[in-house]
């Protein structure tokens, strides 16, 4: 059995030439052997008198000639990081197209992998789910592919992808004989590099402090997935074990205290790169033990508390720099151990609680003097060992979480009188050892976890009652050691740390579900010891 390779040439560089092959064998001594087979034009099952294939946008017209299908015309064609989502508009105007697939490279024109789907299933001749239509006179297609749609060569990943090419087949008059005979003809168009964006004004952000790992993590805020397609490749190297996180919507900014480094640092909050280049010079020194973090966007303060050194700092919230000038200057004493702190703009009232002294005091957010004149006089009793605080601008209520009690008090926002009356009377039962509080003005909700009862209380914001009428059916099962909370009111989803488990947990907002059914698939993985957390939607 003789096999072998053969290479048409011609002279016009648009053409192949088909048609009557003849394959001859010249042996050594003198004899031969020929034979001759009439070759089909691909894309016909005829066997006609063709001479050549052409592709039909780069010859108008040939005589004895059959077209190749023409090669797709790619718009625009876009790479979205954040989501790890590719989009691909094309056209073609040939009605023998019948199929196709993407072929993706990287920056250096390197294979990278291929769509793992083609556009139409051999088996039911549907289209696939990555395009949205299969049009063949010349209106646009959009294929829509996501990381899990590809199949990758070589360990590459979605991170290498920079370019494609489309491949457009014919074979509809094949359809009935199985895979392989689709192939009888294709096209293959330019290629086409990606505009890459994880900009996306469209897209929400989860941020992530991890104690253990001294990183802070991007998510997806809507789906739980990595802004950057890894937890490596979305984490960003902070100070040595950071606390609090807090961003500020109107600036793109990210803030995150670093509890041993003495310092808050400052990022992209849409890129995780550092607001000032470097992580020195996006670093701003504290007081010692920085932990708790907020910003007021209104009036372009950030606040932090430096729990060692018994202070807040104010900060400029887009430089950095001191609100008046220097550390000492801009730190104002509070009570002991202060830890929790929020900010009422409409009011411009700060409110920062104190883990030993059992008490919140209210500042003057722009001036940080203390609200009533003096410390003492500022500062209002709570439970035991508070630790979160959180406002209802809208019914004018202060919330603290008492971890030692085991409750959350309601205050007025403004004068710092108990909601009720008493202390006993605006304290409200939650679980074992609750950390951290949120306020959902939309519904109504107040949120409180409990971090040694492994679980989370929903509670009616403004009358304390319990939002399925008992504590039991109004609390649900967190990971290990729920910490802190943020909330993306627009998406109704409620997001909690989980410091043992290592995950933060995405909650229906409303009724307490698991956002994707289980606590398993509603949870992700974060860094070492998760802790504070912030949502960023535009």
């Amino acid at each position: 059995m003789i096999g072998g390779w053969f290479k048409f040439f011609s002279n016009n560089p648009n053409v192949l030439p088909i048609g009557q092959l003849k394959a001859e064998i010249i042996l050594n001594n003198g004899e031969r052997s020929s034979l001759y087979k009439t070759i089909p034009a691909p894309g016909s099952t005829l066997t006609d008198d063709f001479s050549y294939v052409y592709t039909p946008e780069e010859i108008s017209s040939y005589s004895q000639g059959t077209p190749l299908i023409q090669r797709a015309v790619v718009g625009a064609s876009t790479v979205q990081t954040s989501t790890q989502t590719l989009s691909i508009n094309f056209s073609v105007n040939d009605n023998n197209v019948y199929n196709g697939i993407v072929l993706f490279y990287d920056a250096n024109g390197s294979p990278v992998g291929y769509s793992a789907e083609e556009f139409r299933d051999h088996n039911s001749t549907s289209l696939s789910p990555i395009i949205n239509s299969l049009n063949t006179d010349g209106s646009t297609n959009t294929i829509t592919i996501q990381n899990s749609d590809i199949k990758y060569q070589n360990d590459a990943t979605f991170n290498d992808i920079s370019k494609y090419i489309v491949v457009l087949t014919d074979g509809s008059q094949y359809a009935d004989q199985g895979l392989y005979s689709s192939y009888d003809c294709s096209s293959i168009s330019a290629k086409v590099s990606f505009t890459t964006s994880n900009d996306d004004k469209t897209l929400t952000y989860l941020y992530v402090a991890n104690v253990n790992s001294n990183t802070v993590t991007y998510f997806n805020a809507a789906t739980g997935a990595y802004i950057n397609g890894t937890l490596e490749n979305s984490s960003f190297s902070t100070g040595h074990r950071p606390s609090g996180v807090a961003v500020n919507a109107s600036k793109d900014i990210l803030y995150v205290t670093n509890s041993i480094t003495n310092t808050v640092t400052l990022y992209n909050a849409t890129t995780g790169d550092y607001i000032n280049g470097n992580f020195k010079n996006s670093s701003f020194a504290t007081g010692d033990d920085p932990s708790g973090v907020a910003v007021n966007a209104l009036k372009d303060i950030l606040y932090v508390t430096n729990a060692i050194t018994n202070t807040v700092t104010l900060f400029n919230a887009t430089t950095g720099g001191y609100i008046n000038g220097n550390l000492d200057n801009s730190s104002f004493i509070t009570e002991e151990q202060p830890f929790g702190v929020c900010v009422n703009p409409s009011s411009n009232i700060l409110y920062v609680t104190s883990e030993i002294s059992d008490r919140v005091t209210y500042f003057n957010a722009t001036t940080g003097a203390y609200l009533n004149g003096t410390l003492e006089n500022s500062s209002f009793t709570t439970g035991d060992y508070p630790v979160g605080v959180a406002i209802n601008t809208s019914a004018n209520i202060l919330y603290v979480a008492n971890a030692g009690s085991g409750t959350v008090t309601f205050f007025n926002a403004t004068t710092g009188d108990y909601l009720n009356g008493s202390l006993i009377n605006s304290s409200y039962a939650s679980g074992t050892d609750p950390y951290d509080v949120a306020c959902n003005l939309s519904e109504n909700i107040l949120y409180v976890t409990n971090c040694n009862s492994k679980t989370i209380t929903y509670i009616n914001a403004t009358n304390g009652d319990y939002l399925n009428g008992n504590q039991i059916d109004s609390t649900f099962t967190t990971g290990d050691g729920p910490a802190m909370i943020a909330i993306n009111s627009s998406a109704n989803i409620l997001y909690v740390t989980n410091r043992t488990s290592d995950t933060v947990t995405f909650f229906d907002a409303a009724t307490g579900d698991y956002l994707n059914d289980t606590l398993i698939d509603s949870s992700f993985v974060t860094g070492g010891r998760p802790f504070g957390i912030a949502y960023l939607g535009h």
